[in-house]
Protein backbone atom coordinates (compact mmCIF):
# COMPACT_ATOMS: atom_id res chain seq x y z
CA UNK A 1 0.00 0.00 0.00
CA UNK A 2 1.41 3.34 -1.01
CA UNK A 3 1.24 6.05 1.75
CA UNK A 4 0.68 10.00 0.01
CA UNK A 5 1.21 12.38 2.62
CA UNK A 6 1.16 15.34 0.91
CA UNK A 7 -0.82 17.56 2.81
CA UNK A 8 -0.13 15.90 6.12
CA UNK A 9 2.26 16.59 8.69
CA UNK A 10 5.02 14.29 8.45
CA UNK A 11 4.78 10.84 9.70
CA UNK A 12 7.74 11.52 12.18
CA UNK A 13 5.62 14.26 13.34
CA UNK A 14 2.27 12.43 13.59
CA UNK A 15 4.42 9.25 15.28
CA UNK A 16 5.93 11.06 17.85
CA UNK A 17 2.95 13.40 18.73
CA UNK A 18 0.53 10.38 18.98
CA UNK A 19 3.14 8.15 21.32
CA UNK A 20 3.32 11.79 23.32
CA UNK A 21 -0.25 12.19 23.48
CA UNK A 22 -1.22 8.09 23.56
CA UNK A 23 1.02 7.61 26.79
CA UNK A 24 -0.33 10.23 28.86
CA UNK A 25 -4.15 9.17 28.21
CA UNK A 26 -2.94 5.21 28.93
CA UNK A 27 -1.63 7.02 32.35
CA UNK A 28 -5.52 7.30 33.30
CA UNK A 29 -6.90 4.01 31.13
CA UNK A 30 -3.96 2.02 31.42
CA UNK A 31 -3.41 -0.95 29.10
CA UNK A 32 -1.28 -3.16 30.95
CA UNK A 33 0.47 -3.29 34.35
CA UNK A 34 3.48 -3.24 32.75
CA UNK A 35 5.54 -0.37 32.12
CA UNK A 36 7.41 -2.11 29.09
CA UNK A 37 4.21 -3.73 27.41
CA UNK A 38 2.43 0.08 28.10
CA UNK A 39 5.17 1.87 25.99
CA UNK A 40 5.19 -0.78 23.28
CA UNK A 41 1.27 -1.04 23.29
CA UNK A 42 1.39 2.47 22.82
CA UNK A 43 3.93 2.80 19.96
CA UNK A 44 1.85 0.05 17.92
CA UNK A 45 -1.38 2.12 18.37
CA UNK A 46 0.29 5.16 17.17
CA UNK A 47 1.98 4.02 14.46
CA UNK A 48 -1.44 1.83 13.25
CA UNK A 49 -3.74 4.42 13.80
CA UNK A 50 -1.42 6.70 12.02
CA UNK A 51 -1.33 4.64 8.85
CA UNK A 52 -4.71 3.85 8.93
CA UNK A 53 -5.79 7.76 9.08
CA UNK A 54 -3.23 8.73 5.96
CA UNK A 55 -3.70 5.46 4.45
CA UNK A 56 -7.32 3.73 3.95
CA UNK A 57 -8.37 6.59 1.78
CA UNK A 58 -7.28 9.23 3.93
CA UNK A 59 -6.13 11.01 1.01
CA UNK A 60 -6.93 12.19 -2.32
CA UNK A 61 -3.86 12.95 -4.77
CA UNK A 62 -2.98 15.71 -2.62
CA UNK A 63 -5.58 16.85 -0.65
CA UNK A 64 -7.23 14.73 2.71
CA UNK A 65 -10.54 13.04 2.88
CA UNK A 66 -12.87 14.09 5.06
CA UNK A 67 -13.60 10.09 5.81
CA UNK A 68 -10.60 9.97 7.85
CA UNK A 69 -9.82 13.19 8.81
CA UNK A 70 -12.77 14.07 10.56
CA UNK A 71 -13.96 13.59 14.43
CA UNK A 72 -16.30 10.97 12.72
CA UNK A 73 -14.27 9.23 10.75
CA UNK A 74 -11.70 8.80 13.94
CA UNK A 75 -14.67 7.55 15.86
CA UNK A 76 -15.67 4.98 13.40
CA UNK A 77 -12.01 3.99 13.01
CA UNK A 78 -11.29 3.84 16.81
CA UNK A 79 -14.57 1.66 16.81
CA UNK A 80 -13.98 -0.68 13.77
CA UNK A 81 -10.49 -1.10 14.94
CA UNK A 82 -11.68 -1.89 18.88
CA UNK A 83 -13.81 -4.45 17.02
CA UNK A 84 -11.74 -6.41 15.56
CA UNK A 85 -9.30 -6.63 18.49
CA UNK A 86 -12.24 -8.03 20.21
CA UNK A 87 -13.33 -10.37 17.49
CA UNK A 88 -9.52 -11.69 17.81
CA UNK A 89 -9.42 -11.63 21.40
CA UNK A 90 -12.54 -13.68 21.59
CA UNK A 91 -10.95 -16.91 18.64
CA UNK A 92 -8.23 -17.08 20.48
CA UNK A 93 -9.76 -17.93 23.67
CA UNK A 94 -9.01 -14.80 25.86
CA UNK A 95 -12.35 -14.28 27.00
CA UNK A 96 -13.60 -10.75 27.58
CA UNK A 97 -11.86 -8.03 28.69
CA UNK A 98 -14.06 -4.71 27.97
CA UNK A 99 -12.83 -2.60 30.49
CA UNK A 100 -9.25 -2.96 28.64
CA UNK A 101 -11.42 -2.75 25.17
CA UNK A 102 -12.44 0.56 27.10
CA UNK A 103 -8.70 1.62 27.94
CA UNK A 104 -7.62 0.72 24.56
CA UNK A 105 -10.13 2.56 23.08
CA UNK A 106 -9.53 5.94 25.01
CA UNK A 107 -6.00 5.72 23.77
CA UNK A 108 -5.99 5.28 20.06
CA UNK A 109 -8.82 7.68 20.07
CA UNK A 110 -6.30 10.38 22.08
CA UNK A 111 -3.74 9.46 19.49
CA UNK A 112 -5.97 10.19 16.15
CA UNK A 113 -7.40 13.14 18.04
CA UNK A 114 -3.63 14.47 18.33
CA UNK A 115 -3.05 13.40 14.12
CA UNK A 116 -6.23 15.42 13.13
CA UNK A 117 -4.81 18.37 15.46
CA UNK A 118 -1.38 18.53 13.87
CA UNK A 119 -2.99 17.84 10.58
CA UNK A 120 -5.10 21.11 11.74
CA UNK A 121 -2.02 23.22 12.16
CA UNK A 122 -1.40 22.79 8.72
CA UNK A 123 -3.02 25.31 5.65
CA UNK A 124 -5.27 22.48 4.81
CA UNK A 125 -7.09 22.03 7.80
CA UNK A 126 -9.28 18.84 8.16
CA UNK A 127 -12.97 18.42 7.88
CA UNK A 128 -13.81 18.28 11.50
CA UNK A 129 -16.94 18.26 11.69
CA UNK A 130 -17.87 16.25 8.88
CA UNK A 131 -20.40 14.41 7.78
CA UNK A 132 -22.46 17.70 9.09
CA UNK A 133 -20.40 19.97 7.23
CA UNK A 134 -17.55 19.95 4.48
CA UNK A 135 -16.00 22.88 5.28
CA UNK A 136 -12.17 22.18 6.21
CA UNK A 137 -11.04 23.93 9.69
CA UNK A 138 -7.83 25.15 9.51
CA UNK A 139 -5.54 26.72 12.62
CA UNK A 140 -2.54 28.29 10.77
CA UNK A 141 -1.38 29.27 6.74
CA UNK A 142 1.83 26.75 7.19
CA UNK A 143 2.47 23.88 4.69
CA UNK A 144 2.71 20.49 5.96
CA UNK A 145 6.56 20.34 5.69
CA UNK A 146 7.30 23.24 7.42
CA UNK A 147 10.43 22.72 9.63
CA UNK A 148 9.02 24.69 12.32
CA UNK A 149 6.07 23.39 13.11
CA UNK A 150 7.06 20.21 12.37
CA UNK A 151 10.07 20.50 14.90
CA UNK A 152 8.11 22.28 17.94
CA UNK A 153 5.81 19.76 17.42
CA UNK A 154 8.17 17.15 17.94
CA UNK A 155 9.98 19.19 20.53
CA UNK A 156 7.11 19.51 22.29
CA UNK A 157 6.47 15.71 22.38
CA UNK A 158 9.62 14.40 23.04
CA UNK A 159 9.53 16.72 26.18
CA UNK A 160 6.05 15.05 26.77
CA UNK A 161 7.39 11.45 26.63
CA UNK A 162 10.49 12.30 28.70
CA UNK A 163 8.49 13.51 31.40
CA UNK A 164 6.18 10.59 30.90
CA UNK A 165 9.21 8.48 31.47
CA UNK A 166 10.34 10.36 34.22
CA UNK A 167 6.79 9.54 35.87
CA UNK A 168 7.32 6.16 35.65
CA UNK A 169 10.83 5.42 36.25
CA UNK A 170 11.08 7.80 38.91
CA UNK A 171 10.62 5.32 41.30
CA UNK A 172 13.91 2.85 39.75
CA UNK A 173 16.09 5.80 40.10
Amino acid sequence: MHLNYGDAMKRKTHDILGLAIGLWVSKVFPITNSFLANFLSVIAMSVFINRVIDGFGGHRGFRRTPYTHSLFGLLLISIAAILLLYCFAYLLGFGTFIHLLQNMFAVLFSIGFAHLLADLMTADGVYLFWPFTKKRVSATRRRYDDVLLNGLAIFFSLMIILLYLYVELRPWL
